[in-house]
């Protein structure tokens, strides 16, 4: 994951990863739902560090995999999402074994919203996936 996370600030790729960005959020969120799955203690505390070179090599594997989730949900210019995500803390609810499911439903009306609102279709293979998964409804009302 933490390759994945440095390529997505890689400006070469940026088109590439745009054009795979369904593809990539679905593996990004999956991929916070495994480390959940591990139990592992102390997942989302980034370690302490006292070398700025270090960059991203001193965040866990669940806090490494939620700022992917992040970084490239920010990526397509989906700003006021972004900040409403954050505002009703989805990128905490996305690291909370507890919560996780709401964080992922709060992404994912956002991503409908965008894609209803700009006439994009293929956000919705991300609803109809996580939605099966979660076990919850999505539909474009909501």
């Amino acid at each position: 994951m933490k390759t994945i996370y440095e390529l997505l600030f890689l400006r070469g790729y940026r088109e590439a990863i745009l054009q795979m960005y369904p593809q990539l959020l679905i593996l990004c969120v999956r991929q916070v739902q495994y480390v959940l799955d591990l139990h592992l203690p102390g997942t989302y505390t980034a370690r302490q560090t006292s070398s700025p070179e270090e960059g991203s090599s001193c965040l866990s594997l669940l806090s490494t995999s939620v700022e992917a989730v992040k970084t490239l949900f920010s990526m397509p210019g989906y700003w006021k999402e972004f900040a409403s995500i954050h505002f009703h803390r989805g990128w905490d609810m996305i690291a909370s074994r507890y919560h996780y499911s709401q964080g992922v439903g709060l992404i994912a009306k956002l991503e409908l919203k965008v894609s209803s609102s700009l006439g994009l279709s293929w956000e919705w293979d991300f609803h109809v996936k996580y939605s099966s998964v979660l076990g919850c409804q999505l539909s474009p009302a909501t």
